[in-house]
């Protein structure tokens, strides 16, 4: 009878021996098989929930309210996409073909509103337009009416207009991006058969540059359908806001199950669309830049004052509200509770990046080592999360995570006579572990960039000289990977701090982060007494901001 270690050393070597296990079975390989596989439970845990069918209450939704959650997530995703895209390519081709007064101030200020969460500028603007806000106060004060004006901001109407204050920058830097890398052959065949200004953009650049803005509306639908804070304080019932009433309100997880196969299948829509629309175009990236129109008379005070009024919309105005509040409150908020939820936050920020890193570091390096199409695959599979709902994968996480607790403590007391309690769900693990799943895409980009920077001669060289891969990752790869990691981890960090509805769903009984505690002052009418947690959320999220808007800046530099 062969021993264990036996057994392992003939298992290697048949490994070793035979091209086939030797090509899709290694260390690197098995680790990366078996990520890929724990990150797809929360869709398996939805697919297979379908099976067991819906809750009590299903039919009565079905015939009540839910009409109106799929309408509702159906007019925000084209309202808000629409309008996101008309205002992010018309300031794209501004920025971008135009030199008029402050461009380049404007050019980084049109990409600031990214770090304010959509539920956040809900609140702002919810505050500036009330009756003791500032805009209504200014106007009594000043002409001395008793009722200046009423603005009723808080439906479906609103939350578009807020949604897409925010989300736009998704469109105007994917769009500037591709106007500002467009061959100027073009535009000036179009300016040389007498096509004006207007003409030129909307029968050449556009439609050259609609692959980058369809791009950039998919990733604005995807927040739009993730959203929940916002939706919840304007009271617009959506497929997200249902999740949250069937697990909290109804108790019932099959019906939210439900609710997010029909959200998720929303989410497929999206993506199938956004993939159809681009079809086999790229971005057109091919000869000299095209120069800059230097406008003058008219035509510059417009399109100032045009680029001036969304940076007031979307920046300006919601920072003074929150200010004043912050104002108002900054004494009373400041104190050991509110540093408990900044640790909190940050300590979940940080555990979640480099649980990110370290997962997309295995997987991209175990993709490099073996070019595979079942890496590859692995590699995309594992970074499908971000296209997902956050409560998505909340349930996906929180329905089997609740089995095996059950499962193990049954076990336990069965032969102990002991009772262990829930060791996973509603803990920390879970939570890093969800956001994992939703955030890992986020981790992949800047590393698999970083990867691609390093040349493979460096591994062959390695190799030949007895370098095991572990080795070759941590003394060559990981030096030259500590830009890209850097940046993955910023990244991560940031959008783990602004994430709202999978923390609300996760996280320990009575633990709160700036998030959910900005969400339950809200709730609780006390919007001012947010206005701290979400001023630290906001200038943690402008960070990366203006890094990405640096990094296009470079890629322009390079292209000309």
């Amino acid at each position: 009878m062969k021993s264990a270690g036996n057994s392992g050393l003939t298992l290697k070597r048949r490994i070793q021996h035979n091209p086939f296990l030797r090509r899709y079975f290694n260390g690197w390989s098995a680790t990366s098989y078996i990520v890929c596989a724990l990150l797809l439970i929360p869709i398996i845990t939805i697919v297979v929930g379908l099976f067991k069918g819906p809750g009590n209450s299903w039919p009565h939704l079905l015939s009540t309210v839910i009409p109106g959650y799929i309408l509702n997530s159906t007019l925000l995703v084209l309202g808000t996409g629409g309008l996101t895209f008309c205002i992010g390519t018309t300031l794209a081709w501004f920025v971008s073909s135009y030199d008029f007064p402050g461009r380049r101030m404007f050019s980084w200020l049109l990409i600031l509103p990214l770090a304010i969460p959509t539920y956040i500028m809900a609140y702002a603007y919810a505050g500036l337009v009330d009756y003791a806000g500032p805009l209504q106060s200014f106007g009594r004060s000043a002409f001395g009416a008793g009722n200046f004006f009423q603005i009723d901001i808080m439906n479906l109407p609103g939350a578009i207009f807020v949604m897409s204050l925010v989300l736009y920058p998704y469109v105007y830097l994917l769009a500037k991006a591709s106007f500002s890398n467009q061959s100027a052959s073009l535009i000036e065949a179009s300016r040389i058969l007498g096509k004006g200004q207007f003409a030129t953009f909307w029968k050449i650049a556009l439609p050259a540059s609609r692959p980058a803005a369809i791009a950039g509306v998919t990733l604005v639908v995807l927040e739009v359908l993730n959203d929940y804070g916002a939706v919840y304080y304007f009271g617009v019932p959506t497929l997200t806001t249902g999740i949250f009433r069937a697990w909290f309100s109804l108790g019932e997880v099959n019906t939210a199950i439900y609710l997010a196969a029909l959200l998720l299948l929303l989410v497929a829509v999206v993506l199938i669309f956004e993939k159809a629309s681009r079809g086999q175009r790229r971005f057109s990236t091919e000869g000299k830049p095209v120069a800059r129109v230097k406008l003058s008379g008219a035509s510059k005070n417009i399109v100032t004052l045009l680029v001036g009024l969304v940076v007031g919309l979307a920046l300006a105005l919601p920072t003074f509200q929150i200010a004043i509040w912050v104002s108002q409150t900054y004494f009373k908020v400041l104190d050991v509770q509110f540093y408990l939820l900044a640790f909190n936050s940050v300590l979940l920020a940080f555990g979640a990046s480099l649980t990110c890193c370290l997962i997309g570091v295995v997987i991209l390096f175990a993709y490099r080592r073996q070019r595979n199409k079942t890496m590859a695959v692995v590699s995309q599979l594992a970074s499908i999360g971000y296209a997902i709902p956050g409560a998505i994968i909340a349930i996906g996480v929180f329905v089997p995570m609740l089995s095996w607790d059950r499962s193990i403590r049954d076990l336990v007391r069965t032969t102990t006579e002991s009772d262990i309690g829930l060791l996973l769900t509603g803990t920390l693990v879970a939570l890093v572990f969800a956001y994992t799943v939703r955030f890992l895409a986020v981790a992949f980009n800047p590393i698999d960039a970083g990867f691609a920077r390093i040349p493979e001669s460096h591994d062959d060289a390695a190799s030949s000289l007895g370098a095991k891969p572990s080795r070759l990752l941590m003394k060559i790869s990981l030096p030259l990977l500590r830009g890209p990691l850097l940046a993955a981890i910023l990244l991560v960090f940031v959008d783990v701090m602004k994430e709202l509805p999978l923390t609300l769903i996760l996280r320990p009984f009575n633990f709160h982060t700036l998030a959910t505690k900005t969400f339950e002052y809200a709730s609780d009418e006390l919007v001012a007494h947010s206005a701290n947690s979400s001023f630290i959320i906001i200038a943690i999220g402008i960070l990366p901001v203006l890094m990405l808007d640096r990094l296009m800046d470079n890629r322009r530099l390079r292209a000309t």
